[in-house]
């Protein structure tokens, strides 16, 4: 349809698009910084992006499906209305819970805002100026979370944690009035079949399968709580299938998970992402807490990594338009052993320069990879199915993100905490601490040197020497065990990551001639 000023149109769904992708960016730096504020351990810190990702990944179709029954402007109006509140509501938080029910609506707003803005470039431009407008789309996506990172963290290191959702709260609020004056509603469409019952029972099933690991971390594998959480799942996860199996609209397509050639490739990104998303934000955590580091280093990191995944992300897409999606694939994922190679080197004395560099080339490869997995995927889909099969892939790819960092933090808090002992005794000793008195260091450090021996202190003292020095010390050793750790499962999963690969068919680009006489593209097997 033709718009009189498209771009002006336009400008209100950049400018909330920008707000919201910024906000979630500010996140990985906040991460540390909001363990701390609510005094929680690391391990139980994943459910701060899991209770967002929960509202976003569901919700995301589910709102697109309605945008199209009552206006896409609608929704976006209402999506940054409920951004906006979930943002002011999280800076307002004087605890946990009330924290985490903010993230749940925050990963609501932007599942309105986000695909309509989307779908927004189909409407308002013609098919020769789309490509453009989606480019710009995805640019200033960008550049939003390259900016969230970097602002982030430097407004959370001078001004506090709360400064960040304050000012996404208010950017929001100046998206309402831009969608409000200068975006027109789009018509409404006949009612379309959705699988409202599948998403409730995918949101139930995601919810509690990806919680266990955070119980399993704080209250151990045997306690009823982890045992009735994963029960829950699995039943969850039962009644889903079963559900997806009878609708005539599933919420995703059951028959192209059994096409072995479909979800070969979605596996290696899903599995990679999980590394990935992972190694992110246990460096975020341990940047944040070395000497010398804080919130803004950890926004610095987050700042490469948007803007390397920007310039792979192209490069990824224009490769495997040169090449062979086989080799890219075998190529990408041999570059992100490599660079899990180098993440297993880290030591208490690694610079930021030396962390950034292995995060660069991890998300380097990872976003390579991407592009060719998904077109080697989406071959194996015929063209009446291609949007449910999209569907399909995005969704479960998109699950490792939560599943990384719920996961990989988890292990990333318990290794480091029964790695404190130990490491507190052997900083201790190294510091010319008496033998006698290494019991009293570790009371002290069992209370996190709130309580002191006295002979303990004097004894310090006339080594010149404070107890939180080595403490603090003590802490970066358990996060590097831990670290050298995670680094051990990623190289693991990047092997048979790229194994996998050599499995994966050959395909070809191959001309074809269409029913009215024009020649197009397809994907053909080599044999």
């Amino acid at each position: 349809m033709s718009v009189k000023s498209p771009w002006v149109a336009f400008l209100g769904l950049l400018f909330g698009t920008f707000t919201v992708i910024e906000a979630m960016a500010f996140q990985i730096p906040a991460l540390p910084t909001l363990t701390k504020e609510f005094g929680i351990p690391v391990a139980i810190s994943g459910l701060i992006s899991l209770f967002y990702y929960l509202g976003h990944t569901v919700f995301a179709p589910v709102f697109g499906n309605i945008a199209d029954q009552i206006g896409r402007r609608r929704i976006i109006l209402t999506g940054l209305v409920v951004f906006t509140i979930s943002e002011y509501l999280a800076a307002m938080s004087v605890n946990f819970t009330m924290f985490l029910i903010a993230r749940v609506f925050q990963g609501i707003g932007a599942a309105c805002v986000v695909p309509a803005g989307i779908a927004y470039a189909t409407y308002l431009f013609p098919n020769e100026r789309r490509g453009m407008a989606l480019g710009v789309l995805s640019a200033v996506g960008t550049l939003g979370a390259a900016a969230g990172g970097l602002i982030g963290g430097f407004l959370i290191g001078k001004f506090g944690w709360q400064t960040i959702y304050l000012v996404s709260g208010t950017l929001s609020l100046v998206g309402i009035v831009l969608v409000k004056l200068t975006v027109p509603e789009t018509p409404r469409n006949q009612r379309k079949p959705f699988d409202y019952l599948g998403s409730i029972f995918l949101l139930l099933t995601v919810g509690t399968l990806l919680s266990v690991t955070t119980l399993i971390a704080n209250l151990g594998l045997k306690s009823p709580y982890t045992i009735v959480t994963l029960l829950a799942g699995l039943v969850f996860a039962t009644i889903f299938w079963g559900v997806e199996k009878k609708s005539e609209f599933p919420f995703i397509d059951l028959s192209l998970l059994k096409n072995r050639m479909f979800i070969l490739p979605l596996l290696l990104t899903f599995f990679l992402g999980i590394c990935y998303q992972g190694v992110l934000y246990t460096n975020a955590f341990f940047v944040s807490s070395k000497a010398g580091g804080g919130p803004e280093l950890a926004g610095m990191l987050t700042m490469y990594v948007y803007l390397t995944g920007a310039l792979f992300g192209l490069v990824g897409g224009k490769l495997v338009d040169e090449f062979p999606m086989k080799k890219v694939i075998i190529s990408s994922s041999a570059l992100f052993v490599i660079g899990s190679i180098i993440y297993s080197t880290y030591t208490a004395s690694t610079p930021f320069w030396y962390v950034a560099m292995t995060v660069i080339i991890l998300v380097a490869a990872f976003l390579t990879m991407s592009p060719a997995c998904i077109k080697m995927a989406l071959a194996e889909v015929s063209t009446d199915k291609l949007s449910t099969g999209s569907g399909t892939y995005t969704m479960i790819r998109d699950l490792g993100n939560p599943t990384g960092q719920t996961t990989f933090l988890a292990l990333f808090g318990t290794i480091s905490v029964s790695s404190l002992g130990a490491a507190l005794l052997g900083q201790a000793k190294q510091a010319g601490v008496s033998d006698s008195l290494m019991g009293k260091v570790e009371e002290a450090g069992n209370v996190a040197g709130e309580q002191i021996d006295s002979e303990l202190v004097n004894h310090l003292n006339t080594l010149g020497i404070q107890f939180q020095d080595l403490l603090n010390a003590a802490k970066i050793d358990g996060m590097i065990i831990s670290l050298n750790w995670m680094s051990y499962i990623v190289i693991a999963i990047a092997v048979l990551v790229f194994v996998a690969a050599f499995f994966l068919p050959n395909h070809q680009a191959k001309k074809v001639m269409s029913k009215n006489g024009l020649s197009t593209d397809t994907s053909a097997h080599e044999a």
